[in-house]
């Protein structure tokens, strides 16, 4: 009963955490799972920051299991200013059946970008994040198939 309940508070609060220095919400889509699942979609927003500094926080289902993406995007390279093509960060995926992977992200865009777990593919995390469920999906595509 307990888990039950964990699990559904972890989910109905799991929306991103974000602050820094934007006056409009950023809203899209992330399509991610670990590479022997089928991908979980979810809509993302990054609300309006306030005081420069940026966390995202994504709770979702996978199979059986619970997980949270969170990750930390760098202040000083804030896309809204400067190009966002290429723009890295790190992160990480944690589930309630005891997986935890360390990730890298990359935005292709000011409207996408993908990343993975470092552990590599056989038993790996990937994820994909765009404007659109479509543009999404292409980032992950990317994601699993970057040497």
């Amino acid at each position: 009963m307990l888990k039950k309940i964990v699990t559904n508070t972890l989910i109905l609060s799991s929306s991103l955490i974000a602050t820094g220095c934007v006056t409009e919400d950023a809203r899209g889509v992330l399509v991610g799972g670990f590479s022997a699942a089928m991908p979980t979609v979810t809509s993302i927003a990054i609300p309006a920051s306030q005081d420069g500094e940026y966390h995202f926080h994504y709770g979702f289902r996978q199979e059986d299991s619970v997980c949270l993406l969170t990750g930390e995007i760098p202040t000083p390279r804030i896309p809204f200013f400067e190009p966002c093509d290429g723009l890295r960060g790190t992160g990480r995926v944690s589930c309630n059946d005891g997986r935890t992977l360390n990730l890298q992200w990359l935005l292709t865009s000011c409207q996408g970008g993908y990343g993975r777990s470092d552990e590599g593919a056989e038993s790996g995390f990937f994820f994909g994040f765009g404007g659109s469920e479509e543009m999404a999906r292409d980032q992950l595509r990317k994601a699993r198939h970057e040497d």
